[in-house]
C-alpha cells in the first residue's frame, strides 16, 4: 500500500513540474530551469455560459416581447441571433482539475 501511494505521489509530481523519468529527466530538468511549473493542478478559469447582446447587456437567455397576428397576445420570442459570448471567466477560489492523478481521500 505503502509503495502505491508513493508511486501516486511522484506521478502527481511529475504531473504538475513537467519532470520525467528515466533517460529523459536530465533533458526535463535542463528545460525547467527556464519554465519551472509546466503545468498546474488548480483551475484558474472556466467557460461562462452567459452571453452579450447588441446593447451590451450580460445574460444566459434573452427574449423580446412579440404581437400575435390574429389575436391580441403577446407572447415572448426567444433571441438566439447577435449575441456574443462572454468567453471565460476567473474563478475566485481556485479548484482542483479534474484529471489530477492523486486520490485526495480514501473512503473505508
Amino acid at each position: 500500500m505503502g509503495a502505491n501511494a508513493t508511486k501516486l505521489a511522484q506521478k502527481g509530481y511529475s504531473y504538475v513540474t513537467g519532470s520525467k523519468s528515466g533517460a529523459e529527466s536530465s533533458n526535463a530538468v535542463r528545460l525547467n530551469k527556464d519554465n519551472p511549473i509546466k503545468a498546474t493542478a488548480f483551475v484558474l478559469k472556466r467557460s461562462s455560459s452567459m452571453f452579450f447582446d447588441e446593447d451590451g447587456q450580460l445574460a444566459h437567455e434573452f427574449y423580446s416581447e412579440v404581437k400575435s397576428k390574429s389575436s391580441r397576445k403577446i407572447k415572448l420570442k426567444r433571441i438566439r441571433t447577435g449575441l456574443t459570448p462572454q468567453g471565460e471567466v476567473p474563478l475566485k477560489i481556485p479548484r482542483l482539475h479534474v484529471d489530477y492523478p492523486i486520490v485526495l481521500y480514501e473512503a473505508r
